[in-house]
């Protein structure tokens, strides 16, 4: 014992390098596992949102289909156009929903492989 914590304390400046790495260790292992608690709440909300934003989309996506539905009836039932809007302005309508009720099924599809806990 004598010769660990004798006279020119080696065994003291060995035993205080130890702990003090081995505390700096530790705090180094905290602060990360701080940082990561962190980004997991970054996450979570981030999902949160794109559930929403899938939501909301699959409720447009409905909206558009009965609206598109509903242009191609019209036209039926007035192919030459209404209320001051020609055939050609009706048929360019209806093709404008059609093109925005494709994005949002390609939007869809994107966003199906999220976990929104359904």
């Amino acid at each position: 014992m004598d010769r660990l914590f004798g006279p020119n304390k080696h065994g003291w400046r060995l035993f205080v390098t130890i702990v003090a790495l081995a505390a700096g260790i530790a705090g180094l292992l905290g602060y990360r596992f701080y940082i990561g608690g962190q980004r997991i709440d970054r996450n979570a909300t981030a999902l949160t949102a794109l559930c929403a934003l899938r939501l909301d989309l699959e409720n447009r996506i409905k909206g558009q289909r009965q609206s598109i539905l509903n242009g191609v009836v019209f036209l039926h039932r007035h192919p030459s156009g209404a209320f001051g809007f020609s055939k050609g302005e009706i048929r360019a309508s209806i093709s404008a929903q059609r093109r925005s009720y494709e994005n949002s099924i390609r939007t869809r599809k994107a966003l199906n492989s999220l976990d929104c806990g359904k």
